[in-house]
């Protein structure tokens, strides 16, 4: 597409580069949610983290959905070990599947004590649907039966944000 700027003593002209299509990757939707429920975790097994998940609904199939998340927690006196978190993805209710594992998400040694970690990620998503997608997030102990929470006692809160990224 040409361009020409009047005006002034001089004109310019221009042709503008047809490789990046107008409009592709501004933010189209923004959705986030906070939440403050405490979650706790001893086992090995992944759990959902309850109020870590968020839906959306993209506006065409070639759009990307960027996920991110910030995970208030805690671990307790246990040595060695560490916390995992799966990101999931359900479109127009099919049944969730994963997409994304941060196993060894982060590492505590120490002989005793509590440390208060936090989490973020974040992951770039292409559905490839206008249905709705849902997102959550599950997280387990890792090893050795370590109490791992997020938002513990409530005292904290956690975030979850979805963009829509034109395609």
């Amino acid at each position: 597409m040409a361009i020409t700027r009047i005006g002034g003593a001089n004109a310019i002209t221009g042709t503008i580069p047809t490789s990046v299509a107008p409009g592709q990757g501004k933010v189209l939707q923004l959705l986030s949610t906070t939440f403050a429920t405490g979650t706790f975790s001893t086992s090995s097994t992944y759990a959902d983290i309850t109020g870590a998940a968020l839906s959306i609904t993209p506006s065409s199939s070639s759009n990307k959905i960027y996920v991110s998340f910030t995970l208030a927690g805690m671990r307790k006196q246990t040595n060695n070990t560490y916390h995992g978190l799966k990101l999931f993805r359900q479109i127009n209710g099919g049944g969730y599947s994963e997409i994304e594992k941060m196993e060894n998400g982060l590492s505590y040694t120490a002989d005793t004590g509590t440390i208060s970690i936090a989490s973020s990620y974040a992951y770039l998503d292409s559905p490839s649907t206008t249905n709705q997608v849902d997102y959550k997030v599950q997280f387990n102990s890792g090893a050795n039966s370590a109490t791992v929470s997020v938002n513990n006692d409530q005292q904290e809160s956690s975030h979850v944000t979805l963009m829509e990224i034109a395609g």
